[in-house]
C-alpha cells in the first residue's frame, strides 16, 4: 500500500489501520510503503506506473486524489487511471 505523504500523519495512521484489517482478512502481509514528495504527486504516481496485478494499493486524501489534478500537469489522468475502492474516513471542515 502506497503512502503518498509522510508517515506520522493522519493518512499513514488510517493507512495502517486498514492494512491490519487486510492483513487478518487476506491472510497475507500488506507492505505499508511512504513515498513522499512533490504534494503527493510522486507516491501517487508510482501507483499510476504499477502493474495492473491487484498487488498495489494507494490511499489519498483531498490534496494527493484531487487538487494535485487541478493545479499541477500530471504524468497521469485522476479519473481515469484510477478506481476507487472504498471511503475510509471523511474530515468535515465546513
Amino acid at each position: 500500500m502506497v503512502v503518498p505523504v509522510a508517515a506520522g500523519g493522519a493518512l499513514d495512521s488510517n493507512a495502517r489501520l486498514v492494512a491490519d484489517g487486510m492483513r487478518a482478512a487476506l491472510g497475507q502481509p500488506i507492505i505499508v510503503e511512504n513515498t513522499t514528495g512533490a504534494g503527493g504527486s510522486i507516491g501517487v504516481g508510482r501507483v499510476a506506473r504499477a502493474a495492473p496485478d491487484g498487488y498495489t494499493i494507494g490511499i489519498g486524501q483531498w490534496g494527493t486524489n484531487v487538487a494535485n489534478g487541478a493545479i499541477y500537469p500530471l504524468a497521469y489522468d485522476l479519473i481515469k487511471d484510477f478506481e476507487p475502492i472504498a471511503l475510509v474516513a471523511t474530515q468535515p471542515f465546513l
